[in-house]
């Protein structure tokens, strides 16, 4: 299924399962948590055109955003913008993640405001994408049957444009960590509940820091990137 939460032309946001003639059948989940903890599955009735709703973030209020450090090629890239010469033996031993902020999260084709004394801003392409000032989520949620996922690993190509310009093509499989082992250091001490973020960390080739400043420069106000992985569609935002 393809999942997502959506502003019809009149009254609240609601959930929907997204059909591939492009219509969304409204779905009696109040919200994309409730589902995710398995209620209101089942159609409500109403259907509507796709082009006649605007889609949100697919959780657009998630519990927790955790942000891993899955892609060892991104990793290397980080400490040797460092000046270190190796990644630290520790980061092979787990998966390392932050929490990243719920209250930042913005969906599809929703402006991204630049901070305030930034010099160096960047794109992260991520299955799951994040920021503490901007996580830019959607179009859309896709249950893992939609996917090439093996019980362990995604296999998406995924790619960046920039004002349309191609500038990374990137492959979600090689993760140094599962997608089990993830989901088991994110639960370790703790509990995972419906609606909480993972996000893969950022796939190799996937931002600035590692392919160098477009043209001699980083993003800025008036740019529009646009993220893309196969079954998980395209996610654009401008800079503003």
């Amino acid at each position: 299924m393809r999942l997502v939460t959506f502003l019809p032309a009149t009254g609240a946001a609601r959930v929907g399962e997204l059909r591939p003639d492009h219509t969304v059948v409204e779905l009696h989940a109040p919200t994309m948590i409730d589902w995710l903890a398995g209620e209101g599955r089942s159609p409500a009735g109403p259907t509507y055109a796709l082009a006649d709703v605007r889609l949100l973030a697919p959780i657009p209020e998630p519990p927790s955003v955790r942000d891993f450090y899955t892609y060892e090629a991104h990793v290397a890239a980080g400490f040797r913008s460092r000046g270190a010469s190796q990644i630290p033996p520790a980061w092979y031993e787990h998966p390392v993640f932050y929490f990243s902020n719920p209250a930042s999260i913005h969906g599809p084709g929703e402006p991204v405001k630049r901070p305030p004394n930034c010099e160096r801003l960047d794109f992260e392409l991520e299955i799951a994408k994040g920021k503490d000032f901007a996580t830019s989520l959607g179009p859309w949620l896709v249950t893992p049957d939609e996917l090439p996922y093996d019980g362990e690993w995604l296999d998406l190509p995924a790619t960046v444009t920039v004002n349309d310009r191609p500038v990374a093509r990137c492959e979600s499989q090689p993760m140094h960590f599962s997608w089990p082992e993830v989901a088991a250091y994110a639960a370790a001490n703790t509990r995972l509940r419906p609606g909480d973020v993972l996000g893969s960390g950022t796939l190799a080739g996937g931002c600035l820091l590692e392919l160098g400043p477009i043209d001699g420069r980083w993003l800025e106000p008036g740019d529009t990137v646009s993220l893309w992985a196969q079954g998980l569609g395209e996610l654009r935002a401008e800079i503003v």
